[in-house]
């Protein structure tokens, strides 16, 4: 059973116990050391992270603790939901009793995380979470009209959970996103940028994330160092 400091995390309402942390000592894994040692490797936390170089894009004080993080930690363990298909063309051959099946091309399908519970009991909480509803909302939209760089489209993310077998810094877009707010949760004042708001003590997410791999990866992509394994060892994120 997969853990983390001794705590197993398969139960889908159980808080992931390290991150994030809003305790006032700091987020455990993200201030103790450097981001990039937090590999799906060590880390199993489901994670949906910004590229390096996309940081600048998120100027506003109202993505700060999204940049603490690098992107989404997800504070409680939600329920993920994917697999992969396979097309084939039917080949019909005269008189047969028999119809055979011809590969056409397969591909991973779309990754969905669903019951993905975000609390807000301090200000702090309260801060991630309404910083991780602006940020999906920036994710899903594209760059028109008088925006700089029009045109760009959305930036590619990276999902890691569970380590290297499971899912290793898979590149993939934000697809759409939804939240519900229970109509008892008492609500937290938070001021962001000298705007006020107001978060609810909890809600539940659901994400589904379009998977995007690099073209010049893709054309290279070899099924024998898929199944030797390498790929597993890269950051590649094939699945």
């Amino acid at each position: 059973m997969p853990t983390k400091g001794g705590t197993p995390i398969t139960n889908p309402l159980q808080r992931q116990d390290t991150v994030p942390d809003f305790t006032g000592q700091g987020i455990p894994g993200i201030d103790q050391q450097s981001n990039s040692t937090l590999t799906s490797q060590d880390d199993p936390r489901a994670r949906l992270l910004l590229k390096p170089s996309d940081k600048q894009l998120l100027q506003s004080k109202i993505f700060s603790p999204i940049l603490e993080t690098n992107g989404i930690i997800f504070p409680y363990t939600p329920f993920v939901n994917h697999g992969a298909s396979s097309t084939y063309e039917p080949i019909e051959l005269t008189h047969s009793n028999f119809k055979y099946n011809a590969w056409k091309n397969s591909y991973p399908n779309d990754i969905s995380i669903s019951e993905a519970i975000f609390t807000s009991q301090t200000v702090k909480e309260a801060e991630y979470t309404l910083s991780v509803i602006n940020f999906l909302r920036f994710l899903t939209k594209g760059r028109t009209g008088q925006s700089s760089f029009v045109g760009a489209t959305p930036p590619v993310l990276h999902f890691s959970y569970l380590g290297p077998l499971m899912f290793n810094n898979v590149p993939v877009l934000v697809s759409d996103f939804n939240f519900s707010i229970d109509n008892a949760a008492s609500i937290v004042p938070v001021v962001m940028d000298g705007i006020t708001s107001y978060v609810p003590s909890r809600l539940i997410m659901t994400i589904t994330l379009k998977l995007q791999y690099n073209t010049k990866d893709t054309r290279e992509f070899s099924i024998d160092k898929f199944i030797s394994g390498e790929y597993m060892k890269s950051k590649k994120g094939y699945i």
